[in-house]
């Protein structure tokens, strides 16, 4: 991608980071949690991603993507494990 960034909550200060590996994701699924902030972890890079497949000519982008994989946010997961869910983007 032409630009990647990372997610920094407002609340903690923490990054979202990607807990897989590079590359594809072995099962299709993922997860992200907040951790301290590393500019170097380059699980911590995310770009824009995913085609909008409900408009006509379906545009770029209607998700988030962790840089250098196949996974894309889908969701919070319970309050009670917290972090994100991820799924291999469209």
């Amino acid at each position: 991608p032409p630009e990647t960034f990372g997610l920094r909550s407002s609340a903690t200060g923490e990054c979202l980071t990607y807990m897989g590996h590079p590359g594809t994701s072995p099962d299709g699924r993922g997860r992200a949690v907040l951790r301290q902030c590393d500019p170097d972890d380059d699980r911590q890079r995310w770009h824009v991603a995913n085609r909008d497949t409900t408009k006509p000519e379906q545009p770029c982008c209607s998700g988030m993507r962790a840089w250098n994989t196949d996974q894309c946010l889908a969701g919070a997961e319970s309050v009670a494990t917290g972090g994100a869910r991820t799924f291999i983007c469209d």
